[in-house]
C-alpha cells in the first residue's frame, strides 16, 4: 500500500514543492522538478516533453512549474497508478478529502478484501471516498487512450 498524504509526499516522483507565495492569487504553488518529475508532471498534464518551462529555483531541479492546488489529489492518484517514471503503479487508488492511497497487484494478491476494508474503516471516520482504476480493454498510449477512428492519442 502507498500513501501520498501531501505534496511532500511527491518528493520521490520529482515534484518538490517550494512556496504558494509565488503565486499572487493563491492558487498554485510553485514546484522545482527533477527530469523525473518533468516527466511525471508532463505526463500528467498531457504536453509533449519538449515543451519549454521557467528555470529551476534552486539547486538539483531541472525546471519549475506553477502547478495548481486543486490538482493534488488527480495528480497524487496519477502518479499512484502509473508509478511515475521509477516505480511500478497500483492497481487501484483510493481518493480521501486529504490523501490518497494506492494499493499494488502483490497487496491485492496477498490481503483479499483490503481495499474495501480499508474503504470501510476510512467510511466510518466520516472521510469520503472514491475510487479509481485505470480504463481496461482499450487501446491506449502510455496512459493516453488511442481514439478508435483516428488511432490518436492525446
Amino acid at each position: 500500500m502507498k500513501h501520498i498524504k501531501n505534496w511532500e509526499d511527491l518528493e520521490p516522483y520529482g515534484i518538490n514543492e517550494l512556496t504558494g507565495e509565488a503565486c499572487a492569487a493563491g492558487l498554485r504553488l510553485l514546484c522545482d522538478l527533477t527530469e523525473d518529475g518533468k516527466a511525471n508532471a508532463y505526463a500528467f498534464l498531457g504536453i509533449p516533453l519538449d515543451t519549454p518551462v521557467a528555470e529551476n529555483w534552486n539547486i538539483g531541479g531541472a525546471a519549475s512549474i506553477m502547478m495548481p492546488r486543486s490538482v493534488f489529489k488527480e495528480l497524487a492518484a496519477f502518479l499512484l497508478l502509473t508509478g511515475g517514471t521509477r516505480d511500478h503503479g497500483c492497481e487501484i487508488v483510493l481518493a480521501f478529502d486529504h490523501d490518497v492511497v494506492g494499493f499494488t497487484a502483490d497487496d491485492l494478491r496477498n490481503q483479499p478484501g483490503v481495499v474495501d476494508e480499508y474503504r470501510e474503516t476510512m467510511k466510518h471516520m466520516g472521510h469520503d471516498c472514491r475510487t479509481i482504476m485505470p480504463l481496461r480493454g482499450q487501446p491506449r498510449q502510455g496512459m493516453s487512450s488511442v481514439h478508435a477512428a483516428t488511432g490518436r492519442a492525446a
